[in-house]
């Protein structure tokens, strides 16, 4: 059985979305994304784990996304504490990116319901999606199998409107992260 994977609707044209010659209504909304690094706290308490050992997947990914294009929110549950699903909304993320260790994998289920029953997109990878995406696939609209660079694909898909249900990127392959912060200050030296 073949499974529907929500994805980007048209962006409406500027013909379309002006009704009464107001130039404001052709803007489209930047879309949210969230980015949500999963920890199931090892005595499976809702705690913090302030340890300076925290995984960098939430950045990685984070950075390989186009910030003109998306309000990016970054949240690491092992800094932050438990992301607070009472306060999910139907609507609030148009996509939401999980990634988590092997121990972390039934946090990830447990989010990815929430989410997607809030109408978001969810987008998952990891362990446990590299290892066995067959499986991981119940659970998430898309996995993103081996490194984050297959964040690229699975967005640019996303915004075409045809998402595919796995994404593969070899783990060997690492590639140049780039943060536009820094970037935008490099320039500015460089002149």
């Amino acid at each position: 059985m073949a499974r529907m994977i929500p994805s980007a609707p048209p962006a409406p044209t500027a013909s379309s979305s002006v009704s009464s010659g107001d130039a404001n209504a052709a803007q489209v909304r930047q879309k949210d994304i969230l980015v949500l690094v999963a920890h199931l706290h090892e005595d499976r308490s809702r705690k913090q784990d302030r340890d300076i050992l925290q995984s960098m997947a939430g950045l990685h990914i984070a950075s390989l996304l186009d910030h003109s294009k998306y309000r990016v929110r970054l949240y690491h549950e092992m800094w932050h504490g438990p992301y607070p699903t009472d306060t999910i909304t139907s609507l609030e993320f148009d996509v939401v990116f999980l990634t988590g260790l092997q121990m972390d994998f039934d946090r990830m289920r447990q989010l990815s319901y929430l989410f997607q029953r809030a109408g978001a997109t969810v987008i998952a990878g990891g362990s446990i999606c590299t290892l066995f995406p067959d499986f991981a696939g119940r659970f998430f609209n898309v996995v993103c199998s081996g490194g984050v660079e297959c964040v690229v694909d699975a967005m640019r898909d996303y915004e075409c409107g045809s998402l595919k249900p796995l994404y593969r990127s070899p783990q060997s392959n690492i590639g140049r992260y780039q943060d536009p912060c820094r970037e935008s200050d490099a320039r500015g030296l460089q002149s």
